[in-house]
């Protein structure tokens, strides 16, 4: 894992207090332990989110005596379960779910539409819905209702799952408004380079910095490097001084520690050595625009054959969107056709990779999806 040396701002303790007011009085739910307010509560945890030297965290690596190494760790993928509970059990969907034990036995509670957080997973995806297409008005009005010192989740380009991106004149606009509103944007990176170069894939992140606006970046190198086993990435924080960079630096190095603590470092080196290398890098980037060009054609191809194998549906939407995937559209019904009669397997919300379509499978692709419309 590479990690830049920038950091993020962090409000003063004053600040901080005053913005969790004001989202309890905008609805958020905030419960201090039985007994404790809300203001007791903050100065308790003052010293643990601005002194830096202060350090509260036990790492889940090393248990207290006697202590199981899952029930005495803070994670929330587990419930009642212990170490000795996982021998011999296959995990179905890894990550994608929370294991409990229910009468002895271990069930994996799936995060899906219909599983764990169902509610909140229609509501996301009726979210996505709305973007086909992308209505700046209503993103623009749901910034402005947000309380100070929120923050906000954005992708920089090659919207996963949409494929939707906002344009430069949207990225300015939503610079404005959160640096009106006094948000914190966290900008995922993960596809810089597929939409249509490292460069210009590099807006959003240099509108906000050149506003002088306190942002988090993630990005990863695992599509644009291949190197997805390897877990390669970068945090990054813009901060407004050298003392917010020091605070942050200090909280970072906290969580770290109490999540990985020392990362492989042979996929870090891989992606330093090519993006250090004048010669390494221009092959690397050659590289990179064939894979975007290669999507760029199968989308344009898969609009193009379903467009002459049926006229229930115009699919041209897909050919604006970039990156690796796109929202299809496709309803649940549909999308369950699509696994259990034809063998083509598409998220429950209608998510498509379009990096999976090539020469060979995309006329069974758009025919079977014909099929089922």
């Amino acid at each position: 894992m590479v990690f830049g040396t920038c950091a993020t701002r962090r409000e003063p303790p004053a600040a901080f207090a005053t913005a969790v007011k004001a989202a309890v009085t905008g609805g958020a739910v905030v419960t201090p332990p039985v007994g404790e307010s809300i203001d007791a509560m903050l100065a308790r945890l003052n010293p643990m989110f601005f002194d830096p030297a202060v350090d509260p965290i036990v790492t889940a690596k090393t248990p207290p005596p006697g202590k199981d190494i899952l029930t005495a760790s803070a994670n929330n993928l587990y419930a009642g379960v212990t170490l000795a509970d996982l021998k011999g059990f296959n995990e179905k969907y890894g990550l994608n779910s929370r294991l409990v034990k229910q009468d002895g036995k271990l069930v994996e509670e799936v995060y899906r539409a219909g599983g764990r957080y169902s509610k909140e997973i229609t509501q996301i995806v009726t979210h996505l819905e709305a973007a086909i297409p992308y209505a700046s008005e209503p993103m623009a009005a749901a910034l402005r209702a947000l309380p100070a010192a929120s923050v906000v989740l954005l992708h920089g380009c090659c919207h996963n799952p949409t494929g939707v991106d906002l344009t430069s004149d949207n990225w300015l606009e939503v610079v404005n408004i959160v640096k009106e509103r006094a948000l914190v944007p966290f900008i995922d990176l993960a596809y810089q380079g597929f939409a249509e170069g490292p460069e210009p894939d590099a807006f959003a992140v240099r509108a906000f910095a050149d506003a002088g606006v306190p942002t988090v970046i993630s990005s990863s190198f695992s599509k644009s490097f291949s190197l997805y086993r390897e877990r390669v990435g970068a945090i990054t924080f813009v901060t407004g001084s050298a003392d917010e960079a020091k605070r942050a630096t200090s909280q970072l190095k906290r969580t770290i520690r109490s999540n990985y603590s020392n990362p492989s470092s042979h996929g870090a080196q891989i992606a330093a050595m090519i993006l250090s290398d004048a010669e390494l890098r221009k092959s690397w980037e050659a590289e990179l625009t064939e894979m975007r060009e290669r999507i760029v054609r199968m989308r344009a191809l898969f609009v193009q054959k379903l467009a002459t194998k049926q006229q229930a549906r115009d699919f041209s939407f897909v050919q604006k969107q970039r990156g690796m995937f796109s929202y299809s559209g496709l309803e649940l019904p549909r999308v369950q056709r699509l696994r259990s009669e034809f063998g083509i397997y598409v998220v429950d919300s209608g998510r498509i990779c379009v990096a999976a379509m090539n020469e060979n499978n995309i006329d069974y692709i758009t025919e079977s999806i014909a099929q089922v419309l």
